[in-house]
């Protein structure tokens, strides 16, 4: 027996601790990964290029939604600027298209426009002969290749004017809903909306929210609204508009029935004077 079996102890010990090599050195030098480190690394690299693809396509669908709002900017602030040269002429319009500025929400109020109303000569008649399609300059070929109800990129404009007063009073008598206008009714609504002036503003949709097989969507579901206004769900989450409001932006990626762009402003023309333009903006007195 041993005079010193302790130091023995940790001798052995040591000699085996020297013996056992690192895991590391078990491996041959020209050795490969493993089937599940493959997988691991299969999986981690796909979620990553997923995760980039999906910012990519997010990335390149606001920018194209960011353009597609300029050319409603622009294609809203042309139609208005035709009303206040005179090149528009906007007394014929329905009443499905007027209203009143006292009436709480003013034109934010208005119904949006239907694929029926779309598709009515004496509304919208893109080619009217004289004294039909009321309302003019309302499809918009934004690419040139001719206008199509099934082109994203082209679009369709929702006009609405104020109606005039035709004789002071509490409440003030409006214009008449008749429609269309008699060639007399006519020339007194024109001279009527120049002396007194009046609220203009104009909703600007993709087309393609009317889109459908050879033009606007007639199916009986679509018939009462294909499209939305901007206080109406889901396009109130893309928006804080309100009727007194000069341009209403959406978020990048809204429904597409919602409105792209909402412009309103006060048309003034010169023949008007101050007691004029003064019934005008208070209807009720």
């Amino acid at each position: 027996m041993s005079k010193h079996p302790q130091k023995n102890e940790h001798w052995l010990l040591w000699r085996w601790l020297l013996a056992v090599k690192p895991l590391a050195t078990n491996r041959a030098p020209d050795a490969g990964f493993s089937l599940v480190e493959s997988l691991l690394a299969v999986v981690v690299t796909g979620i990553i290029f997923v995760a980039l693809a999906t910012a990519a396509a997010i990335s390149v669908g606001v920018r194209v939604q960011a353009r597609r709002i300029d050319l409603a900017n622009q294609a809203a602030r042309s139609y208005i600027d035709g009303v206040r040269s005179g090149i528009i002429d906007t007394a014929d319009f329905p009443p499905a298209l007027r209203f009143t500025l006292t009436t709480t929400g003013g034109f934010s109020g208005v119904a949006p426009i239907t694929a029926a109303q779309l598709n009515d000569s004496d509304w919208f008649n893109p080619t009217p002969p004289p004294g039909t399609g009321a309302v003019r300059g309302i499809r918009v070929d934004t690419n040139g290749n001719g206008f199509s109800f099934n082109d994203p990129n082209d679009l369709i404009l929702q006009p609405m004017r104020s109606s005039f007063v035709v004789a002071p009073g509490s409440p003030a008598t409006l214009e008449a809903a008749t429609f269309p206008k008699s060639p007399t009714e006519l020339i007194n609504a024109r001279r009527a909306l120049e002396r007194q002036g009046f609220a203009l503003a104009v909703r600007v949709y993709r087309a393609d929210a009317f889109g459908g097989p050879g033009g606007p969507i007639l199916t009986t579901a679509n018939t009462a609204g294909t499209v939305l206004r901007n206080n109406d769900p889901p396009c109130n989450r893309f928006t804080n508009f309100t009727s007194t409001g000069n341009i209403s932006f959406q978020g990048a990626l809204p429904d597409r029935r919602c409105p792209l762009v909402t412009h309103s402003s006060q048309v003034f023309l010169s023949t008007g004077n101050f007691r004029d333009l003064q019934q005008n903006l208070n209807q009720q007195n």
